[in-house]
């Protein structure tokens, strides 16, 4: 079957004895009797004997189902945070770029918010880096709690964070998430093992205005 389609696909193996020639196709699901897509590489050739009479053709079909999930993770581990799952710099570094050029091409508006906790520092050293992890890990959950699905939260390394604000008509939308995030993390963070404050610092950063 073809991937994309769904439907039933030639045959590269007539394909292969038509042209004489060996064939390869990828892309395609072989159906398994349990009704379950398997994705393949399907290798065909045409067959001949020692005396090069043609005697037929033979299909090979190699089981990618292993290598697609380590692609798709390997992928998603290069643009994510490990921790977080949050999406990381690169990532945010390319949707900032296609939101700039979006945006300047239209005339739109975005902001930028750059995050930096204070006392995690102390959170770490007093409690340990469990502890600094545990506290990371719903400090990502509460700012996402506190944007839009359209925006984009960031882990860009340490205990900093970015907020990629886009789609806003209210100028003053930035500065009310800031005050909402700041509200939101000032609140104590209940852990496993201990119950800890911080707060954050928060700078804003708006295009076209601020370059």
């Amino acid at each position: 079957l073809d991937e994309t389609t769904r439907e039933i696909r030639s045959s590269t193996t007539l394909r292969a004895i038509d042209l004489d020639e060996p064939q390869q196709s990828g892309n395609i699901f072989l159906r398994r009797y349990d009704g379950e897509l398997l994705p393949i590489e399907k290798h065909s050739a045409p067959l001949r004997d020692s005396r090069g009479h043609f005697q037929g053709g033979v299909a090979t079909f190699r089981d990618i189902s292993e290598i697609r999930l380590l692609t798709a993770e390997l992928s998603y581990l290069a643009f994510h945070d490990p921790l977080t799952g949050l999406p990381n710099r690169a990532l945010l570094f390319e949707r900032l770029t296609q939101e700039l050029a979006y945006a300047e091409r239209y005339n739109n508006t975005l902001a930028l918010l750059y995050l930096d906790l204070d006392l995690f520092k102390q959170v770490n050293d007093e409690l340990g880096h469990g502890v600094g992890d545990e506290l990371l890990t719903q400090v990502a959950e509460r700012l996402l709690d506190c944007v839009r699905r359209t925006d984009t939260v960031s882990r860009l390394g340490g205990d900093e964070f970015a907020v990629l604000l886009t789609g806003f008509e209210l100028q003053t939308f930035p500065d009310e998430l800031a005050t909402k995030v700041t509200k939101r993390l000032s609140e104590p963070f209940v852990l496993t093992q201990e119950t800890v404050n911080v707060s954050t610092s928060i700078g804003i950063s708006v295009f076209p205005e601020d370059g």
